[in-house]
């Protein structure tokens, strides 16, 4: 009962959690854009991305729901930036 609970609880709140991860960490992209050289911000976006794909790997073997979520948001939030900056991952 407990398990399902759980399930339901993380289904009803990551859609949001990883909303707000993702607005998160593109600010925090933008400003590390703003206050860096162009290299500096494209070797942040290449590396968080290469980090995060291996990361992403491992959370998938080991079937942790809350893990793949976060990553993905991670993941999305670093893509999205490269393509509108035209930053080559």
């Amino acid at each position: 009962m407990a398990g399902k609970f759980n399930d339901f609880l993380v289904n009803l709140f990551m859609p949001m959690l990883k909303a707000a991860a993702k607005f998160y960490l593109k600010t925090v992209l933008q400003q590390i854009q703003d206050h860096n050289t162009p290299a500096v911000y494209e070797n942040t976006l290449k590396s968080i991305n290469s980090n995060f794909i291996l990361l992403d790997e491992v959370a998938k073997k080991s079937k942790t729901k809350i893990d793949d979520d976060v990553i993905e948001a991670v993941l999305e939030a670093v893509q999205e930036s490269a393509a509108d900056d035209n930053v080559t991952l």
